[in-house]
């Protein structure tokens, strides 16, 4: 029985004059991104600073109003409190204020818009609807796995 190679799938372009170039990867993600540029660290950086604003903004929203509904708690016994979902909403800006933090110190030693997982550039269109993504999408897709 003879053993065979698998095949592997290649893309071949051809020039006008109907030459053959070289295969190139079918994969090759590396080639069709680019890494930040010195004034997009600028533009990024004032997102994430405004996201960030944001942010405690709402912290402090919700910490205002958990203080409240301790004080209303006592008055109304029969109806569960609100706090427990407020404490978790709490919980959940906390985490998104570590990111954004993250971001920033990312953005201030350069790494930023580099995904941790496999090195390649991360998409600006990923990084300006999540501006704290740590990871590309493909590495995002595998994480959810």
């Amino acid at each position: 029985m003879q053993k065979t190679r698998p095949k592997t799938k290649t893309i071949h372009h051809s020039r006008s004059n109907g030459r053959r170039r070289a295969p190139v990867k079918k994969n090759s993600v590396r080639s069709t991104r680019t890494q930040i540029k010195e004034q997009d660290f600028e533009h990024f950086k004032s997102l994430v600073i405004e996201m960030r604003d944001e942010t405690v903004r709402e912290l402090d929203v919700l910490s205002e109003s958990l203080t409240q509904e301790a004080v209303t708690i006592g008055e109304q016994p029969d109806e569960p409190p609100e706090s427990m979902q407020t404490v978790l909403m709490i919980h959940r800006q906390r985490k998104l204020l570590h990111s954004l933090e993250a971001a920033l110190v990312r953005i201030e030693q350069r790494t930023y818009g580099t995904c941790s997982s496999c090195g390649n550039p991360i998409d600006k269109g990923r990084l300006e609807a999540i501006p704290y993504a740590t990871l590309c999408v493909e590495c995002g897709r595998g994480k959810q796995e």
